[in-house]
């Protein structure tokens, strides 16, 4: 919204779909897991019986961007929306949320004990973010950061 605007000039964001006048361009991707915390029900339960039903009847805590639609392949119950995966964070510190945060993000709090993967290697993917910006109000301080910061990423 800020690039249609023109509050922003360029934006660093997961992918999403993207109007013809905006140039998009891959950067990184982020892979995301499902967690719980301790005080979930979900936490201490063994990962067999945590089916797509069960972990679509939790609250769930998803982030602004994302669609509320079916998440792999899940119809989960947003119960909460964040903006940044630190408020996710810490509604899954909780323990009242399920919800995605990125897995170079979340292993501390895992190691810790703190946190909880749910169904490790069938409910998790790969987040792409990419710098967006207009095609047509560009200007060289945008196109000359945005080289910057994809050259520095494909070292």
């Amino acid at each position: 919204q800020g690039l249609l605007s023109g509050r922003y000039q360029i934006i660093l964001a997961p992918a999403q779909e993207h109007v013809s006048y905006m140039h998009a361009i891959d950067v990184f991707s982020e892979h995301q897991n499902l967690y719980c915390g301790r005080g979930s029900p979900l936490f201490d339960m063994p990962d067999d019986p945590r089916t797509d039903y069960l972990l679509a009847d939790q609250p769930f805590a998803g982030r602004s961007y994302m669609q509320e639609g079916k998440l792999c392949g899940i119809a989960f119950r947003w119960a909460a929306v964040t903006s940044h995966m630190e408020g996710t964070m810490l509604l899954l510190l909780s323990g009242a949320y399920i919800g995605f945060l990125p897995t170079h993000y979340a292993k501390e709090a895992v190691r810790d004990g703190r946190l909880r993967i749910l169904a490790p290697g069938r409910v998790e993917f790969d987040d792409q973010f990419r710098i967006v910006y207009s095609r047509e109000k560009s200007n060289r301080a945008a196109k000359l950061l945005a080289a910057s910061i994809v050259s520095k990423h494909q070292r």
